[in-house]
């Protein structure tokens, strides 16, 4: 509170000043419940790893709990992968013929030590070799017997 005294006249006058901005500051505020939040910064590597340990946990808890279930899931898995309806191929599906032959081809055969004349009853073997001459050119391709169902 200002004391002034100007001549005869005294005056008391109130002055109010701006209350400091300051969130830890109840005065002015009315009573009731406080509300702080606190933040804290979580990084993505932070919150992968202990999902990925979550999983971990889990799948160890399942295993523990039923060892052989994963030998069945793993059963099914490659059951659908390894696809039922293709057969093996049978002897006669392992070869590759001639369709078209032009110029100079020869092949050798894997157990031969001699160079033939290619024509197209010439049935190719793994392990065969074609050479053709610098006017040559062969194209191949794999007898396939149609699926049987």
């Amino acid at each position: 509170m200002l004391d002034w005294k100007i001549g005869a006249f005294t005056t008391h006058s109130t002055v109010t000043t701006q209350t400091p901005i300051d969130p830890r500051s109840t005065q002015g505020q009315a009573k009731g419940p406080h509300v702080e939040v606190y933040w804290r910064a979580v990084t993505y590597k932070t919150v992968i790893g202990y999902a990925l340990l979550a999983v971990a946990i889990i799948f160890g808890g399942i295993y523990l709990a039923k060892p052989d279930l994963y030998r069945v899931v793993l059963q099914r898995i490659s059951d659908k992968v390894s696809d039922p309806e293709v057969e093996p191929l049978s002897a006669d599906q392992k070869h590759a013929k001639f369709v078209n032959l032009d110029g100079k081809v020869e092949v050798k055969k894997v157990n031969s030590v001699q160079w033939v004349v290619a024509d197209f009853r010439t049935m190719l073997d793994k392990g065969d070799q074609i050479k053709t001459g610098s006017d040559g050119d062969a194209r191949i391709t794999f007898v396939m017997a149609p699926p049987t169902r």
